[in-house]
């Protein structure tokens, strides 16, 4: 009699750290965008015009817009400070890449996200809020050589940054905040926008891991920019040799974890040890027989 009761008051205890195990466990989904460019699974429309949205499949019942920005300085100038509305192209399998107001895609490039002319960006817009964890480029600067029309002198590579919305409510226009090479003056980082991260030297089919605590439903990827911080002032997980100027790449995939939710859903291997051990209760009650 003892033995039973000590196994059914084991099996009980088990059951009941199982149901505290599946309470406390955090109910973390990864969401993956593995190819946004056209033809793949998670592939975004393609639609390019001054302001366009593109709009991305839904993964993990997260969906996906993005849209376009740049501080090139309308049609006429090269350089600016105060990001526009730009065009996002799909490029199939190269990724996405940003066509400004002074750029003209039927030329033979930069069709890149880059900062040849201007600053560019690409704004990740998600219906739930989201902590990023990889970010993927497909085609790079780096591994095709002098761009046509881009500086002969520097060496072109893939250096980008990533910035979040922490502000209240929703970011607004894009398009009003200004980027002037100082992290302290930028509108687009005293209102609202935080910078993540810098990520440098990425190549071809390459892609970067995202360290935050941060969640949230919008998110920036840009093409680096001295108010983005220094070659001494890298993110995680950043490589070495982080330079502006000569930057050229197109966006490919991103991931991110959900954020948990106040009421945290039991985890499938949980659920499992709890079925076993309240199988056990059964067993060990099936063996005692009835009270006398």
């Amino acid at each position: 009699m003892n033995t039973i009761r000590s196994s059914s008051n084991h099996a009980f205890g088990l059951f009941a750290g199982c149901v505290l195990m599946a309470l406390a466990a955090p109910a973390f989904a990864t969401s993956t965008w593995s190819n946004l460019g056209s033809g793949g699974a998670t592939a975004c429309n393609s639609s390019p015009s001054i302001g366009n949205v593109l709009n991305c499949t839904t993964q993990n019942s997260v969906g996906l817009t993005a849209d376009a920005f740049s501080t090139s300085d309308g049609v006429t100038s090269t350089t600016g400070t105060t990001f526009a509305k730009a065009a996002l192209y799909n490029w199939g399998s190269a990724g996405l890449g940003v066509v400004n107001q002074f750029e003209n895609p039927n030329d033979t490039g930069p069709h890149a996200t880059d900062n040849r002319y201007g600053t560019d960006a690409i704004r990740l817009t998600f219906t739930s809020a989201l902590s990023l964890t990889n970010i993927g480029i497909g085609w790079s600067g780096s591994s095709n050589g002098n761009i046509v029309g881009a500086p002969t002198t520097a060496v072109q590579d893939s250096d980008f940054s990533v910035l979040a919305w922490t502000g209240p409510g929703t970011p607004g226009a894009v398009e009003t905040k200004t980027l002037d090479g100082t992290a302290s003056t930028s509108t687009l980082l005293t209102q609202g926008w935080t910078w993540v991260g810098n990520y440098a030297n990425l190549t071809t089919n390459q892609s970067a891991s995202i360290s935050t605590s941060i969640y949230s439903s919008y998110w920036l990827v840009s093409a680096y920019n001295t108010a983005f911080g220094s070659v001494s002032q890298l993110g995680s997980g950043a490589a070495s040799g982080l330079d502006a100027g000569n930057d050229y790449f197109k966006l490919l995939s991103v991931a991110g974890n959900t954020q948990p939710s106040g009421g945290k859903a039991p985890e499938p291997g949980s659920l499992a040890l709890m079925g076993a051990a309240l199988a056990s209760i059964l067993v060990v009650r099936h063996r005692k027989g009835p009270a006398a």
